[in-house]
């Protein structure tokens, strides 16, 4: 869902001179286009109330969720500094998602991704001195710092993965594990982070970038929003490029 919004962003920023204004009323308008197999997660129902009612267009505040900010990817080919990167990636963002933990990491995950295309530094330090340099909210810090944790220490996707948090039992006796959910506050930055940061450190890059794009989506839950941080962030390097095979099979390909 999140990835075709993101080619949304794309056509309307080609249309634009990269400018995000007015794309909540393209996003809307391309929404309503879809059929009932298009899912509309609950930040899209409530955007969507939202510019019914003919007020306020105003994001979903109810909601933390990861989708909003991964489509900042798209921002990436038409600005020129960090700090255009950032601006524009929060202002996309809070067209669905004006959540202050959903917009924190569409200006973490950007400035992340710029710096990382701008130095040779470590995933790890580049994150380190992002969340030091900046102001971020607490719970938001927390959270990132678990994956850095994990990431910077190898450990296992999946331990790493249920150490951010507790699992549940669900009706039939299945075990799921929240942290896998689109929302950032169960730990979805966490479980980003730590694919950056263990996988960008490997000296094969390409072999890298997949396995840690398989790995994340073998985790379930909204691995679609997570993928597209961790591809956008570890691409923004040399060397982290896509299998042929997979760039081969897309219908839509940016040139």
């Amino acid at each position: 869902m999140y990835g075709d919004q993101t080619i949304w962003l794309v056509d309307f920023l080609a249309k634009n001179n990269g400018q995000p204004d007015g794309f909540g009323d393209y996003w809307a308008a391309e929404v309503d286009k879809t059929d009932s197999s298009f899912y509309r997660d609950h930040a899209t129902k409530e955007t969507l109330a939202n510019y019914a009612e003919g007020g306020s267009k105003a994001g979903s505040t109810s909601g933390n969720d990861l989708g909003g900010a991964a489509r900042i990817g798209a921002l990436y080919l038409f600005v020129t500094t960090e700090e255009e990167f950032a601006a524009k990636a929060v202002q996309q963002t809070a067209i669905t998602h004006n959540n202050p933990l959903t917009l924190a990491a569409a200006r973490f995950f950007s400035t992340v991704t710029w710096r990382a295309a701008n130095s040779d530094a470590p995933y790890a330090d580049i994150i380190s001195q992002v969340l030091s340099s900046q102001e971020w909210p607490t719970e938001f810090i927390t959270l990132i710092q678990k994956g850095l944790v994990t990431g910077t220490a190898g450990t296992d996707d999946e331990a790493a993965m249920q150490s951010y948090g507790p699992s549940r039992e669900i009706p039939g006796g299945k075990i799921i594990y929240p942290q896998t959910s689109c929302g950032i506050s169960s730990g979805s930055v966490s479980i980003v982070t730590h694919h950056i940061v263990k996988y960008g450190s490997l000296p094969d890059r390409a072999a890298a970038l997949e396995s840690a794009l398989i790995s994340n989506a073998m985790l379930g839950g909204d691995s679609p929003s997570r993928n597209m941080l961790i591809g956008l962030a570890l691409g923004a390097r040399d060397g982290f490029v896509p299998p042929a095979r997979w760039v081969d099979a897309l219908v839509y390909k940016v040139i």
